[in-house]
C-alpha cells in the first residue's frame, strides 16, 4: 500500500467519515432483502488535488423528494428499525464534507441503485 493511500485510510478512520461506517451501513441495510445484493466502493484521484469516493448499491434507491433533502436536513428513508434512522449520520457527513472543502452528491434510480459521491481535497491527507 502506498504511503498516500495509507494516509487517506488513516484520515477517514480517525475522522469517523461515513464511508468507513454510516454510509456503508446504510447500503447494507438497503440491500438486506435483495438476493444478489451489491455494494461497490470506488475511489479515484482527480487531477492532483481531489480524492473521489463513490458508494454504489443496488438497493431500492431514494425518491427525488427525499434525495434533495439528504444532508441538508436530518431525514431518513425506509428504515425498518425504530432504533435507527434519524438521518443524523448522513447530515453530519454532508456538513463535514462541506466544512473541509469537499462535497457530497446523491444520485438515485428508484428500485435500481443509488450512487453517493464524496469528494475531498487531497491536501487533507498531507
Amino acid at each position: 500500500m502506498t504511503n498516500s493511500l495509507q494516509k487517506i485510510l488513516e484520515f477517514l478512520k480517525s475522522n469517523d467519515i461515513a464511508p468507513s461506517n454510516n454510509l456503508i451501513q446504510n447500503s447494507i441495510e438497503a440491500t438486506a432483502q435483495i438476493n444478489s445484493a451489491s455494494i461497490l466502493l470506488r475511489t479515484k484521484i482527480i487531477g492532483e488535488s481531489i480524492l473521489q469516493i463513490e458508494i454504489i448499491d443496488n438497493g431500492k434507491g431514494i425518491p427525488p423528494q427525499i434525495l434533495e433533502k439528504l444532508g441538508k436536513q436530518k431525514i431518513s428513508y425506509d428504515k425498518q428499525q425504530t432504533t435507527s434512522g434519524t438521518g443524523i449520520g448522513v447530515f453530519n457527513t454532508y456538513n463535514y464534507m462541506k466544512q473541509v472543502g469537499g462535497d457530497m452528491h446523491f444520485e438515485s434510480i428508484l428500485n435500481i441503485k443509488i450512487i453517493i459521491t464524496l469528494t475531498l481535497p487531497i491536501k487533507l491527507f498531507s
